[in-house]
């Protein structure tokens, strides 16, 4: 390999280490924008609920537990949220073609 061939390769891997670099720097949040992200005002139906419609035969991402409790993936994300808004959770179970028209009409 020729010195003129290696320098190119040396330069062209250096683009690339600092584009990376200036990718990685700019994934970072500032304290600001962390404290943003707190400030959320969350409008519900019912005072200090997330309520959640879910077709709840669909294991493993919604279902019913052997304790009668809804259990899955979806459900964990929802209570997760509802966590982080300070909000109990409550799952409605409705099938899948009642989602959207409970969502229209303001039922979920």
């Amino acid at each position: 390999m020729s010195r003129k061939s290696l320098f190119a390769v040396m330069a062209l891997m250096l683009a690339l280490v600092l584009v990376a670099t200036m990718f990685a720097a700019g994934c970072g949040e500032s304290e600001e924008e962390t404290e943003k992200k707190e400030e959320v005002t969350v409008t519900t139906l019912e005072e200090g609920k997330l309520l959640m419609g879910s077709d709840t035969t669909y294991p493993p991402f919604e279902s019913i537990g052997d304790d009668g409790e809804p259990e899955g993936f979806d459900i964990d994300i929802a209570m997760e949220l509802a966590d982080r808004l300070g909000l109990e959770l409550e799952v409605k179970s409705v099938k899948w073609e009642g989602i959207i028209p409970g969502l229209k009409d303001g039922r979920l």
